[in-house]
């Protein structure tokens, strides 16, 4: 469940709506990069273009758990996903996604 967070970005205070798991994300990847939650939060807000921060947050946590671990994020899973055939009455059957 998502809680409000709040950062001051650029001399502003704002709040985002992320999950706490998510926010311990960020507060790792900030460690990971030596730096602090702010400023990573100010180079992600930086970068983001017109997407919503809150997204943007949880996009680069994503991205740097999934360097870490080696997996690829779920979502790459679900679209490379392939279909084979079971049998002919219960139709095609996803094939197990990779570990």
């Amino acid at each position: 469940m998502p809680g409000k967070h709040f950062v001051v970005i650029n001399g502003r205070k704002t709040s985002v709506s992320i999950g706490d798991v998510f926010w311990k994300g960020a507060k790792e990847l900030a460690i990971s990069r030596l730096t602090t939650l702010t400023d990573l939060i100010s180079t992600i807000d930086r970068r983001r273009g017109d997407s919503n921060l809150s997204s943007a947050i949880r996009v680069e946590v994503m991205t740097y758990f999934s360097g870490v671990t080696g997996r690829k994020p779920m979502a790459s899973l679900w679209r490379r996903r392939k279909y084979v055939p079971k049998d002919s009455k219960r139709g095609p059957v996803p094939q197990a996604c990779p570990q």
